[in-house]
């Protein structure tokens, strides 16, 4: 009887091995895809990120240029008063040219 349960033992305790080994292994790849996809998660957040910072940078320097432009317009419209005044005078005191 010894020698049955010795025999049926050896092939039993191979199996359950194979078993319990293809389980981890199967646990260990699922690990190592969910690594490799967090992986890509974080790479496509950072580069969302960077674009993000990128694009802000650029709407707060055409923002800046919108100010200066402003800025520059409101200047010329006062010259552009100053010239009409100057033309106005001289055309009302020397009417002949």
């Amino acid at each position: 009887m010894r020698e049955i349960l010795s025999i049926i033992a050896v092939p039993v305790s191979g199996i359950i091995t194979y078993v319990l080994g293809q389980m981890s292994g199967k646990r260990k790849e699922r690990a190592k895809v969910e690594a490799m996809e967090l992986g890509n998660y974080e790479k496509v957040v950072n580069f969302y990120k960077s674009t993000f910072e990128d694009l802000t940078m650029q709407i707060q320097q055409l923002h800046n240029d919108i100010t200066k432009l402003r800025e520059e317009n409101i200047q010329l419209k006062k010259e552009i008063g100053t010239l009409n005044e100057r033309l106005f005078f001289l055309t009302k005191n020397h009417p002949e040219q």
